[in-house]
């Protein structure tokens, strides 16, 4: 004070609060793979590459998609999701792992050009980074479109019979044939329209629908074909897993 005493020593204590945090934005970098025509690819090497300052555990990664937004800007990239395969999570339970897996279409193969962004636990993104996947085409032999492995479906199967003789109406033909044209555009894709035993069986399906021969003396819209059991002559290609 003015007479020079001195007080005890007191404690002063200042809290200081911050009002504002900087996070910066996790960083993607570019990603190139290479699988085969039908062969999943995956394994502990098949993963987004990002790395982040504050969270470097806690990201989550997309595949960045940009081809639906309105008012995009002239010159400025377009990318929209995967074309010849699909990308799924190898372990959906955890959002932070970077592992996932990459499914190619059945008998697809060309050049994957993906992009995709990591985001950080504070919802910072990092600029889209590229993702090529490469799917090397592998010469296929053909076989029976009704063969066990076939991807047609059950129902048409059991029309056609596979592995057994079966019997097939002239009748029943076109719409039969109707069926495998559908599973044929929707299974084998454009890579493989020219699939061998498909089109055949296609070909011998619209012959019998339209045939106005008589077969043994009766009406061919009331006669029946052995189909997979049958002579060579009278069998439709799609017959048996052997026959293309």
């Amino acid at each position: 004070d003015a007479n020079g005493l001195v007080s005890e020593t007191a404690t002063v204590y200042v809290n200081v609060r911050l009002t504002r945090e900087r996070n910066t934005p996790p960083v993607s970098s570019p990603l190139a793979l290479v699988t085969q025509e039908n062969v999943p690819l995956s394994g502990a090497s098949v993963k987004f590459l990002s790395v982040d300052e504050e969270s470097p555990a806690n990201l989550r990664h997309e595949i960045f998609v940009n081809e639906e937004e309105e008012g995009t800007a002239d010159g400025v990239d377009v990318f929209g999701p995967p074309r010849l395969g699909d990308v799924a999570p190898l372990n959906p339970t955890d959002v932070n792992d970077a592992r996932f897996v990459y499914t190619p279409l059945p008998f697809h193969h060309g050049v994957e050009t993906l992009r995709y962004v990591s985001i950080d636990a504070h919802g910072a993104r990092s600029a889209p980074a590229e993702l090529v996947i490469t799917i090397e085409e592998v010469n296929q032999a053909p076989v029976g479109a009704c063969a066990n492995d076939s991807p047609m479906d059950a129902s048409v199967k059991t029309a056609l019979g596979f592995g057994t003789a079966s019997v097939v109406s002239a009748g029943a033909a076109a719409d039969i044939k109707d069926e495998v044209a559908q599973k044929r555009d929707a299974d084998v894709g454009t890579l493989r329209q020219e699939f061998v035993s498909y089109e055949t069986a296609i070909r011998e399906l619209e012959a019998l629908a339209n045939m106005s021969a008589l077969v043994n003396g009766t009406s061919s819209a009331s006669s029946s074909l052995l189909v997979g059991g049958a002579a060579a002559s009278t069998a439709l290609s799609c017959g048996d897993a052997d026959t293309v």
